[in-house]
């Protein structure tokens, strides 16, 4: 269906994720830039992909979840030293998730998951 590798469908739906994110923040908010990005990172680091992962995995398709589990399953490398390795795999599942929508030009399913991840993680704002 692709060409690309379960890696460089996470390298894509990471910059996916984040401007779905940013661009819901900018959405519901009027706060200044500077507070916007302290805002993002209460879903955009490793530790809060993992989190929003758990929140939707119950409303993923078989598809979908088998997505997620050759994404948590990639050979990754680069752990940063503020999330688990745990949290870094589901971090990647996620975004590989992201990512593997995108391509599918699934923009509907992508909005809805960036819905349910932010109403969820709505009340965890800086």
């Amino acid at each position: 269906m692709f060409h690309n590798s379960i890696l460089q469908m996470a390298f894509l739906g990471d910059s996916i994720y984040e401007t779905l994110i940013r661009k819901k923040l900018c959405q519901t908010t009027k706060y200044p830039v500077k507070k916007l990005n302290k805002m993002k990172l209460n879903y955009v680091t490793a530790s809060a992909q993992a989190i929003a992962l758990d929140k939707i995995m119950d409303i993923l398709s078989e598809e979908e979840k088998d997505i997620v589990i050759k994404g948590r399953n990639a050979k990754t490398t680069n752990v940063p030293k503020t999330a688990t390795h745990s949290e870094y795999h589901s971090a990647t599942a996620l975004e590989t998730l992201f990512g593997y929508l995108y391509l599918k030009e699934n923009y509907n399913r992508l909005n809805e998951l960036i819905d349910i991840i932010f109403n969820e993680e709505k009340g965890n704002e800086i």
